[in-house]
């Protein structure tokens, strides 16, 4: 018996997506849902659900940030550009706006503070946190960028997955794709009031410790390959 377990996206390791690849293996466990036939391909979520740390209060945040490394991959679906594009826009508007991550030194960018080696120190101190997936063209992605910001109470502003309400409640989070442009976006954050913030805050919350987001709990995870595993290999336990 042999077992795939599909982790990274198809933007970074497309071959692994490979239908005569796929099926070398007895059972195949993925979060991409247009894979999942609950057969041979079992649906399961990253486990990267993490609780709540409150830190800095609403008038002591800065506004936004981003936190991601200076990578490129040759995909159509691939969301590095757009990142690029986000960066770009604010290295005209620094004082909105903080990029952290490897591979930015060279490019002499206005915003860039350098890397951050512990996400949630940094993210508790932004009101808001761009989150774009690797891709948004596979239905189920949903990594732990979303939940970074979550547990450090910034609010994401999210580019995810077409089907990304499935999986978390849309008053949890900012859509990229509402506000058409950039322009649109910054000045909606930047007219954020701190009653607007709080109700979110309250929203993120009530979600994490929600049913609804066991799915991506460690036990979630668990509770779904270790059965499923053994059922396979003819074993009850362990």
């Amino acid at each position: 018996k042999s077992f795939l377990l599909l982790w990274e996206s198809f933007v970074v390791m497309p071959y692994q997506y490979n239908r005569r690849f796929i099926r070398q293996f007895s059972t195949v466990f993925s979060w991409d849902d247009d894979l999942v036939d609950n057969d041979k391909v079992i649906k399961i979520c990253y486990p990267v659900r993490k609780p709540f740390v409150k830190g800095l209060p609403f008038h002591q945040r800065k506004l936004s940030c981003m936190l991601a490394a200076n990578k490129m991959f040759n995909s159509p679906h691939q969301l590095y550009s757009e990142r690029q594009k986000i960066i770009r826009f604010y290295d005209t508007h620094v004082q909105r706006f903080d990029l952290y991550g490897r591979g930015w030194d060279n490019l002499k960018l206005k915003c860039y503070k350098g890397n951050a080696p512990f996400k949630s120190e940094t993210l508790q101190k932004y009101r808001f946190n761009f989150c774009l997936e690797n891709n948004a063209f596979n239905k189920g992605y949903i990594s732990e960028k979303i939940f970074d910001a979550f547990q450090a109470g910034a609010i994401p502003i999210y580019k995810g997955p077409p089907n990304t309400s499935k999986y978390i409640p849309s008053n949890c989070y900012i859509d990229y794709n509402k506000y058409g442009s950039l322009e649109k976006l910054d000045r909606f954050i930047q007219d954020f009031t701190e009653a607007d913030y709080n109700r979110y805050i309250s929203n993120i919350r009530k979600y994490l410790t929600s049913k609804m987001s066991d799915q991506f709990s460690s036990d979630g995870f668990v509770k779904i390959m270790v059965p499923k595993i053994l059922e396979k290999l003819g074993k009850k336990k362990l």
